[in-house]
């Protein structure tokens, strides 16, 4: 356990409740981690009965994830894999995380406009049937709240204050899930969370290439500014086909470099409040 702060609230704290739980309490959140194992068969078929999914990822997380609780109000920020594959299946774009967990929605599944063109180029695949779901996982789930409401801001994360090199307090990295698109590329979903002195910061990042058809980055931001009653939000699309960004094959899997070679397609901000 690690302790700053001049007083009991502030004061920066860790505890290991169980082997697959971490909870922080510091400047009056308590923030809980979920850091577990991929699931197994039996409890991915499970998931796939309760959720009426058409598949699941190869690779399900689905006891990981991060809970921001505001002590003294009935605010939560949860991040999970779970919420992310409600968001697939309901295929709805629009949605914002304001809406629960359980929301519905009378949208079909995605189906991705590129799929017709990636199996006519695999002799292979040419004669499976048509699928009527996005097999790529495409996602835009931003996280999942209670107890707040969300506006749409010009106000920007501050970057001058993520550029500083203030000591870290605490860095998670969590797997949410991955699937490996039958050889043909990846889909993944993971979470970033790093704690200083002065805030908390949130990057959750959906990441798929599908070989020889595209390149897709959907990035949601979450900053918290201690002492302020909001989390400023910024959602991003960068998406290019490799016929448009020819790179040397050493770099495709480099999530890193392709992110700096696509521009943004769409950008939102947005303010949540507490």
């Amino acid at each position: 356990m690690a302790t700053v702060g001049e007083n009991e609230d502030n004061k920066f704290s860790i505890n290991q409740i169980s082997p697959f739980l971490r909870q922080i309490n510091f400047k009056g959140w308590s923030i809980a981690i979920h850091k577990s194992t991929i699931l197994d068969s039996k409890e991915a078929d499970n998931l796939k009965k309760d959720l009426e999914l058409p598949i699941c990822p190869e690779m399900l997380f689905g006891k990981n994830g991060l809970e921001f609780s505001l002590k003294n109000s009935n605010f939560k920020l949860n991040i999970n894999p779970i919420d992310a594959l409600k968001n697939w299946k309901a295929g709805d774009t629009t949605a914002t995380s304001s809406e629960t967990p359980n929301a519905t929605s009378n949208r079909q599944p995605l189906k991705v406009a590129f799929s017709e063109e990636w199996a006519s180029a695999r002799e292979e695949i040419k004669n499976m049937p048509h699928q009527d779901y996005d097999w790529t996982f495409t996602n835009e789930y931003k996280g999942t709240i209670e107890g707040g409401s969300i506006e749409t801001t010009t106000e920007e994360i501050n970057i001058t204050k993520l550029s500083r090199r203030d000591p870290i307090l605490h860095f998670e990295e969590l797997p949410l899930f991955e699937d490996e698109l039958g050889d043909s590329g990846i889909s993944h979903l993971s979470c970033k969370m790093r704690i200083v002195e002065g805030y908390f910061y949130c990057l959750l990042r959906f990441w798929l290439r599908v070989d020889g058809v595209i390149y897709r980055i959907h990035d949601t931001r979450l900053f918290h500014e201690f002492g302020t009653n909001n989390i400023l939000t910024e959602f991003q699309i960068r998406e290019q086909s490799f016929k448009n960004l020819q790179i040397e094959f050493s770099k495709q899997k480099d999530i890193d470099f392709i992110f700096q070679q696509i521009t943004p397609k769409e950008r939102h901000l947005q303010k949540i409040i507490f």
